[in-house]
């Protein structure tokens, strides 16, 4: 249970990054 929330975590702080470099470039 635990480790699948803090995959899912991950996943979801990985998405934001690649979403954060693609759409809130300078």
């Amino acid at each position: 249970m635990n480790f699948n929330l803090t995959e899912e975590q991950e996943l979801v702080k990985k998405t934001a990054k690649e979403f954060a470099e693609v759409h809130l470039e300078p």
